[in-house]
């Protein structure tokens, strides 16, 4: 978990898969960001998480060849919708 940062916090949530006799990696941010009143006021939060690209998803892609092995990063701007739930701080107590 990263803290005070914009937004507040990122939870990272790492999947690892093995396929093929190899191990692929899924690395999702989830941002987390604490108002008083409400979503709305997440907004500004999450448009200067999404625009200073800090903490990028990693989404494994599978290439099959006939040459045998390699390993390559690229960078893409990719769509994505943030699924913004709201709830109370009193629920945080709860569990």
């Amino acid at each position: 978990v990263h803290k005070h940062d914009r937004p507040d916090s990122i939870l990272w949530v790492d999947i690892l898969l093995r396929l093929f006799g190899q191990e692929f990696k899924l690395r999702i941010p989830i941002p987390i960001e604490g108002e008083k009143n409400s979503i709305d006021d997440a907004m500004e939060d999450l448009d200067e998480f999404v625009k200073r690209k800090k903490y990028p998803v990693e989404i494994p892609m599978l290439v099959i060849t006939e040459a045998g092995y390699a390993k390559r990063r690229e960078y893409r701007d990719f769509p994505t919708k943030f699924m913004m739930t709201q709830f109370p701080v009193r629920r945080l107590k709860e569990e």
